[in-house]
């Protein structure tokens, strides 16, 4: 105890300029931590930059608070990381068994790197309290704004609806998964008393409507079914909580959309293939994936599952993450993913956490028709910070 109160009189002592060196190792965290997560939509080098700069801060940071917050962070979430490391195991060895190429093992080494030590930077820092989940909410705010305020004025005219909208994404597919978190992120800032209510509801109002007009311009129809399991989730946990706030955001959101989906026909149009069923073409894809699976049930593939695919179909997604998962790691890796989701929502489920259920819900949802478990940057990180 006592060695813990001396690390902790050194960590906030002054430093010569007078500024404490603790609030200059918050200040370039959070800065960082920011800046990466407005990068990321773009899928741009300053991405990979802010990272990189965000690991370096996290071990000056751990240099100065010593290893007590990463013990606790870790007894935190051991279940979490124990889930980690069995992927991890079972993609060295699928990797290993299927003789895979260097595509597989980068996979794996951006896996580790890029969203291992995101998750393990994290709940480091916010087990030091040099980040906070307020501060967290209110990046993500800033970085959907700043990705939807440019096209402010397609949206003021509705030309944001005469095409599948993609934003600064190359993907109108991600553009949804962006613009759903983004509505979703509206509602929870709506419902965050700790913020004055004349600028949160401002900034939800405004939030909730620029993503909601990218989610239905996106035409991601996976999408729109996700977002309504998560507001129906969010609704369950928070029904006797802040409802004179949610219901009339809610009441708006449904009024909009009606709006948009009866005034313009490229939104219409894709509601009406939704209501029909229409595949476009993922039961042919997700039925080429089951049948590869049959053939390598155990292992998988390996990480690099793309001539596999290619061999019997043109499409080299499997547009499913749990197909994903059970196509490169076998049997043994979905299993291993599904220890990880359940490590992760059961401690949520138990404390009646609305925003990290519902987030997870939504991610779930959009995962069900596309993206993949272990490759694709934009699922993934979104994942991780949501873990």
């Amino acid at each position: 105890m006592a060695r813990r109160i001396i690390g902790l009189q050194l960590m906030y002592r002054g430093e010569p300029n007078g500024i404490p060196e603790a609030q200059n190792l918050k200040a370039a965290n959070s800065g960082l931590f920011l800046m990466m997560v407005i990068a990321l939509p773009f899928d741009n080098a300053l991405f990979h930059f802010f990272g990189t700069m965000l690991f370096v801060t996290v071990a000056l940071t751990l240099y100065r608070t010593g290893s007590a917050p990463l013990k606790r962070a870790y007894e935190t979430n051991h279940y979490v990381l124990a889930a980690f490391a069995a992927i991890l195991a079972i993609m060295l060895v699928s990797n290993i068994v299927n003789d895979q190429n260097g595509e597989a093992w980068r996979t794996m080494l951006v896996f580790i790197f890029r969203y291992g030590l995101i998750f393990a930077a994290l709940t480091f820092l916010l087990e030091s309290q040099f980040l906070t989940l307020r501060y967290i909410l209110l990046a993500c705010v800033t970085a959907v704004l700043i990705q939807l305020l440019p096209f402010l004025p397609e949206i003021w005219d509705g030309s944001i609806f005469s095409a599948r909208f993609e934003g600064a994404t190359s993907n109108a597919n991600v553009m949804g998964l962006y613009a759903g978190l983004g509505v979703l992120v509206g509602i929870y800032f709506a419902a965050n008393r700790r913020v004055a209510m004349v600028p949160r509801i401002l900034v939800s109002l405004i939030l909730i409507l620029l993503a909601s007009a990218a989610l239905l311009a996106s035409g991601n129809r996976g999408g729109w079914v996700a977002l309504v399991g998560a507001l129906a989730c969010y609704a369950i946990f928070q029904s006797r909580r802040n409802y004179k706030i949610t219901l009339p955001l809610l009441a708006l959101l449904s009024l909009g959309t009606t709006f948009v989906f009866t005034q313009f026909a490229g939104p219409k149009n894709r509601l009406e293939l939704l209501l029909k069923g229409y595949p476009a073409l993922r039961d042919e894809v997700w039925t080429n994936s089951y049948q590869l699976f049959l053939e390598k049930p155990i292992l998988g593939y390996g990480l690099d599952t793309r001539s596999a695919l290619l061999q019997n179909h043109y499409i080299y997604s499997e547009h499913n993450i749990f197909l994903s998962a059970l196509l490169a790691l076998g049997a043994l890796g979905l299993l291993a993913y599904g220890f990880l989701l359940f490590t992760i929502c059961w401690p949520a489920l138990k404390n009646r956490n609305a925003i990290g259920l519902s987030a997870m819900t939504f991610l779930m949802g959009c995962g069900m028709f596309g993206f993949d478990f272990y490759r694709d940057q934009h699922f993934m990180v979104c994942f991780v910070i949501v873990s």
